[in-house]
């Protein structure tokens, strides 16, 4: 059996204003008491995984950057010491381009990390004000530039289209200058504001405005056409990559697979039952106080299993393989689709999105799951 490890390191420099994800600025963060809740949590949890072989690991966050070469090398030397890692297991960091230099770069390629991930949202420095990022789009480059020069042959790019005041103009000089440093991994998200975010506060206001819905198509559009035209495959609603560097963690979500998460907030998923959910304490501070880490835990129901294989199975351009669904479920796969003609379509038994279905995704998810 074959797992992937997620390990969340929630700790900023700063907030930023859209971002709802489990994180914290604070000054000076906990790195070594943090540091120590995780790798007890990883040699708890480690008994229960001794017959799996770990194909991918994630540090994530937050900005799992922050922290020193030598702790993420602590980290790593934990994980490998109480799980069966494999030779090739793809082993990532995610990194703000303030977080890094040369020799912060070289050393973590040194421990073993084969994929880096930048957080780097826009090339013009305009937007990334607006988003409330704290580098320029020059560090933004040079920090790629020093990803390559320290030896990662595998370097991913977060973008996000639909920022306030964007242009589409905007947002094509974006993809044109991914393009010209041609990484191996793009994702392309497109900015969802969320409630309770500095973001969402300031448009109820009336501060901020997302542009227009036609302008965000035209952006989905644009992403597509050029990112395929310039050689990477589509393979997920905001994923594109070079032919043999998908990512192999990220996968693991679309594709329904075990992972284990590793700290405040983390979530993992178990192929027990029709599954099982868990997810530990989600505030860093508690989670470094208490030995139990584990703070939710929920067995999926039959039908909230077919709901999710079909949402995790329509985000990739492989779609839902129809005979392995009916194999799994028992039943039809095509008496839990609605009417959504156009959107989705069935060839060489696989249901997909259609290239109508991909720019009104969120609609099609809607329409499923009601």
């Amino acid at each position: 059996m074959d797992l992937g490890i997620y390990i969340h390191i929630p700790f900023c420099l700063r907030k930023c204003p859209y971002c709802d994800f489990n994180s914290l600025a604070v000054k000076p963060f906990p790195e070594e008491k943090y540091v120590k809740a995780l790798l007890d949590e990883i040699r708890d949890r480690s008994e229960e995984f001794r017959e799996h072989t770990i194909e991918t690991v994630y540090l994530g966050g937050g900005t799992p950057s922050l922290f020193s070469p030598q702790t993420i090398g602590a980290i790593l030397n934990e994980t490998i010491r109480n799980f069966t890692v494999a030779k090739e297991a793809e082993i990532t960091i995610e990194a703000n381009p303030c977080s890094v230099n040369h020799e912060k770069l070289s050393a973590l390629h040194s421990l073993g990390i084969n994929r880096l991930s930048l957080g780097i949202q826009s090339f013009r420095d305009d937007c990334l004000k607006t988003l409330g990022r704290i580098h320029s789009a020059k560090e933004a480059v040079s920090a790629f530039e020093k990803g390559r020069e320290t030896g990662f042959e595998n370097v991913g790019i977060d973008l996000i289209s639909g920022i306030p005041f964007q242009t589409l103009a905007n947002w094509e000089d974006d993809l044109d200058k991914v393009i010209a440093l041609n990484p191996e991994h793009i994702s392309a998200y497109q900015l969802h504001v969320e409630q309770g975010t500095p973001f969402y506060q300031s448009m109820e206001r009336g501060e901020l405005a997302l542009p227009p819905e036609e302008i965000q198509t035209e952006m989905l559009e644009t992403t597509r056409k050029k990112l395929t035209e310039a050689g990477y495959e589509h393979y997920e609603i905001s994923n594109y990559a070079r032919p043999g560097y998908r990512s192999r963690h990220n996968q693991r979500y679309w594709e329904g697979k075990e992972y284990l998460g590793i700290g405040a907030g983390a979530h993992s998923f178990l192929r027990k039952g029709w599954g099982l959910r868990q997810a530990n304490i989600s505030d860093p501070l508690l989670y470094m106080e208490r030995a139990e880490k584990t703070e939710f835990e929920e067995s999926l129901k039959k039908e909230e299993a077919i709901e999710e294989a079909i949402f995790l199975g329509l985000r990739q351009s492989e779609g839902i393989d129809v005979k392995r669904f009916e194999e799994r479920f028992g039943l039809p796969l095509d008496t839990h689709f609605p009417s959504l003609e156009g959107l989705v379509r069935e060839e060489m038994g696989r249901v997909t999105l259609t290239p109508r279905g991909l720019l009104l995704s969120n609609e099609v998810f809607v329409r499923l799951m009601t």
